[in-house]
């Protein structure tokens, strides 16, 4: 799913609520922007979230397997 999104901001038009997305992402850095729009009312919310960068994974550690008593017999053999 993600981060949730939060409301910045409502507008009558498209082009309103267009020019306030490209000023939120020309002035703050990973921060994603979109515009919505609502059917019930007609007009076009701007809703904001902040993305977290991408870590690199960690290496993990391989865990050693325990041998069970029969491996070990036949092993041995």
């Amino acid at each position: 799913m993600g981060k949730p999104w939060t409301l910045d901001s409502r507008h009558h038009s498209y082009e309103e609520a267009d020019a306030r997305r490209k000023s939120l992402l020309k002035d703050i850095e990973g921060l994603d922007v979109k515009v919505k729009r609502y059917n019930s009312d007609n007009t076009f919310g701007v809703k904001t979230r902040l993305v977290k960068k991408a870590e690199p994974p960690k290496n993990k550690k391989k865990k050693k397997r325990k041998t069970s008593s029969s491996a070990k017999r036949s092993r041995v053999g």
